[in-house]
């Protein structure tokens, strides 16, 4: 596992290609199925299909903030679960709603990504 000091000791100067790889691979780590599956059901494979802002900020923030979700009253996480807050824990990450978008921006490439291939593996 990259931790945090990690990546941002070895992460490019921002906004190139390079910084781009190794936000994607910093925060996939991260990326369980079942965050997957959250995107996939809470934003909907159309919509994030039919993005097309690289950042995928033509997804409105309240949809990315309703999946991440905290329990103020319990001062815990209540999605993406225990799992995924324990592998940001022992990557020394915070848990915090910008840290939540990063993952699941991350899971909606991911699932956008497959889609895309499994279309191009039918067409051929």
């Amino acid at each position: 596992m990259k931790t945090r000091q990690e990546y941002m000791a070895e992460l490019p100067k921002f906004g190139t290609k390079e910084s781009t790889a190794a936000h994607r691979a910093y925060y996939a780590q991260f990326v369980l199925p079942h965050v997957r599956r959250l995107v996939a059901d809470r934003i909907g494979v159309d919509v994030i299909e039919r993005s097309s802002d690289k950042h995928l900020n033509d997804i409105p923030l309240h949809l990315w903030d309703s999946i991440w979700r905290r329990d103020d009253s319990r001062g815990m996480w209540i999605e993406p679960g225990a799992m995924v807050s324990g592998l940001l824990k022992a990557a020394g990450e915070g848990n915090s709603a910008s840290t939540g978008v990063c993952v699941l921006k991350e899971a909606a490439r991911q699932i956008k990504e497959a889609r895309q291939s499994a279309k191009e593996r039918t067409a051929r």
